[in-house]
């Protein structure tokens, strides 16, 4: 049997391969930039440096505000630092309209009862004396008869809203204190009323009012 040289089929397929690889370019990438590890450290030194200049001058207006605040407090008289430290900063804190029309007269008064107590008490804490004298000072000023007067110190200085508070206060008690007067005793409801209002509505105007009270 004749001998048949035998063919290598795979080498075609093996030098075209290799010829694509010759001419095929080679992808090169370039490795990125650096920049000098000094240089990254200056820049992250300044940007801190900064940043702690932005905080130490924050922190130093605050306080600056708090200790204007605070020279503001010490500057209030007792009854006046009571109330502000029930308040949140930049106002007095006010209860909505809708929730004040609810309020009978009397619940007002009933408020405004004690409200104007802590007044007249803070007021006579100085100077210093006896507990008892201290007490029948304040029982003095928190009476009817002198609450009566106190309606009449305040006319001329209150607003036709402050007046109709007032009438409401006055005409909703139709009881009578047996130390006082009918009309005393309605008058000294409806300032307690008033208070009991402005306490909850305008601190502010509330202690402008009571400002013009000789306690």
């Amino acid at each position: 049997m004749p001998n048949i040289p035998s063919t290598d089929n795979t080498a075609p397929f093996s030098r075209a391969s290799s010829a694509a690889q010759k001419s095929t370019p080679q992808e090169t990438t370039e490795a990125p930039s650096q920049v000098p590890i000094s240089a990254q450290k200056a820049t992250e030194a300044s940007e801190k440096t900064s940043e702690e200049k932005v905080s130490e001058e924050s922190v130093s207006i605050k306080t600056q505000v708090a200790a204007s605040s605070l020279d503001s407090f010490e500057q209030l008289d007792p009854f006046e630092q009571l109330v502000a430290s029930q308040l949140p900063a930049g106002g007095p804190k006010e209860m909505r309209s809708q929730k004040l029309e609810a309020i009978s007269p009397i619940a007002l008064a009933y408020i405004g009862d004690a409200v104007f107590e802590l007044y007249v008490r803070s007021h006579l804490l100085t100077p210093p004396k006896r507990i008892r004298d201290y007490h029948q000072q304040v029982v003095e000023r928190v009476k009817a008869e002198s609450q009566a007067r106190c309606v009449d110190l305040l006319g001329q200085h209150l607003t036709e809203a402050e007046k109709e508070i007032l009438r409401r206060g006055r005409n909703a008690t139709t009881g009578k204190n047996r130390r006082a007067k009918g009309q005393e005793y309605q008058k000294a409801t409806g300032l307690e009323a008033l208070i009991g209002f402005l306490y909850l509505s305008d601190v502010p105007r509330l202690l402008k009012l009571l400002g013009y009270l000789d306690i």
